[in-house]
């Protein structure tokens, strides 16, 4: 299995807390256009992740990348909840992201590289 994206420029290498905080601004920018991240749904989150992959402009450059994104933009998302009675389930917010992947992808002529993208990460557990 290829691991990187044709065409993408390669990521720097980057801290663990350099990634976080690629993940963290996207989700307070996307928060901020719906007036909070309470407002925020997880399956945007995912539409925007997708849309970053598609547009080459994803930091990431790796299909492995890219689901570690993805889970810890879950994991950020999950920490805001922790403290509500009934909030979301970690598992629950990464499988609405991963929708919301797919549906960002659903219009768009079939590419491997993306394809590859949404596989790996809807394996992911």
């Amino acid at each position: 299995m290829k691991n990187t994206f044709e065409g993408a420029t390669p990521p720097p290498q980057e801290s663990k807390e350099a990634k976080e905080k690629i993940g963290n601004k996207m989700l307070d920018n996307l928060a901020s256009g719906f007036g909070g991240h309470s407002q925020l749904p997880d399956d945007v989150v995912g539409m925007a992740i997708m849309g970053q992959f598609n547009n080459g402009q994803l930091m990431y450059a790796s299909v492995e990348d890219g689901v570690a994104l993805v889970k810890e933009v879950a994991n950020t998302i999950h920490e805001r909840w922790e403290d509500v009675e009934d909030a979301p389930t970690l598992n629950e917010i990464f499988n609405k992201i991963v929708e919301g992947i797919k549906k960002q992808a659903e219009s768009w002529k079939e590419d491997s590289r993306l394809q590859e993208f949404i596989d790996a990460v809807s394996n992911t557990k």
